[in-house]
């Protein structure tokens, strides 16, 4: 026969096709997996996660393949070659985006969360040059395991949130100082029956459940109201200055570690990036003391350690 009357099947796409299958097998079978009609410009499919319903949560998906990947003996793959205009095209899209890698010789996969690859590697992108994307063996996809795929989705979807706390982080913590200030220590017999002091302390408790949300930690702390029924001051359950008291102990401590975890993405992780895009916030994280809000103020009033 002969082949040259034929379109011939070049190897290269054989190996985009075994890559995408390989991929596609692992991911659970509620997910929907859309093909871009158009040319990609670095975008292949669009993987939209669901369950018994769908919701929206989308993820833009750059698939690339290797025969065979080479780790370093510290378990990692840098990945070169992808343009400074598709990089800029991935960080200013909507949606977040990952890049895949598939081992087509052992059929596993891999991936890298590329906006937050981006965040930690600011200034080379500022720069303009091109990044290298650095895979690690831990970050895997298989059948049976998309914990950690999900994790990574669930943080980069949760960046606008997480971008909002760390902006207002000054702001909050000046009102939760001058809060303390006012309402800690204070007779606890008494009675609080300002509804304005209610008002005041709910909302401290909305926001440092919501920092404690965004970073992931636990939260058990009741409202102000249910506080008074577990300690209650009297059969009717009104509040008193010792449940005000009590409710700064426990929102002081959750409100502190969240601010931890910012201070450790802001000043650890993410410096170049936080620095550039919210100057304010990098100097306040730089210069945060070591201690809560609350033990600042026991040490500024009482002279505590």
């Amino acid at each position: 026969m002969n082949t040259d009357l034929y379109p011939k099947r070049h190897l290269t796409h054989v190996a985009e096709t075994v890559s995408k299958r390989i991929f596609e097998a692992v991911l659970p079978d509620e997910w929907i997996v859309r093909e871009l009609g158009e040319r990609d410009y670095g975008i292949d499919l669009i993987l939209e996660l669901a369950d018994t319903h769908v919701r929206g949560d989308s993820i833009s998906i750059q698939l690339k393949g290797k025969e065979e990947i080479s780790w370093n003996r510290d378990g990692n793959f840098s990945f070169s070659g992808i343009s400074k205009q598709t990089t800029n095209y991935w960080f200013t899209g909507n949606l977040p985006v990952f890049l895949i890698l598939v081992d087509r010789k052992v059929s596993e996969i891999y991936f890298v969360s590329v906006k937050k690859h981006i965040r930690r590697n600011f200034s080379v992108f500022k720069s303009g040059q091109d990044i290298s994307y650095r895979f690690i063996r831990s970050a895997f996809l298989s059948k049976g395991d998309i914990s950690r795929f999900l994790e990574e989705y669930i943080a980069e979807k949760n960046q606008i949130n997480l971008y909002s706390a760390i902006s207002s982080a000054i702001e909050f913590n000046d009102k939760f100082s001058s809060f303390i200030e006012k309402n800690y220590g204070r007779d606890g017999h008494m009675m609080v029956d300002d509804e304005d002091r209610v008002n005041q302390v709910t909302h401290i408790w909305e926001r440092v459940r919501l920092f404690c949300q965004i970073t992931n930690g636990t939260w058990n702390i009741p409202t102000i109201k249910d506080l008074a029924k577990e300690m209650p001051y009297n059969k009717y359950n009104d509040i008193a200055e010792y449940h005000f008291t009590e409710m700064i102990n426990q929102l002081d401590e959750k409100y502190f570690t969240a601010l931890q975890s910012m201070h450790r993405l802001v000043i650890a992780e993410e410096p170049d990036f936080w620095m550039e895009k919210e100057p304010s916030a990098f100097r306040f994280f730089s210069e945060m003391k070591e201690i809560s809000p609350l033990k600042m103020f026991k040490k500024d009033v009482y002279g505590w350690h």
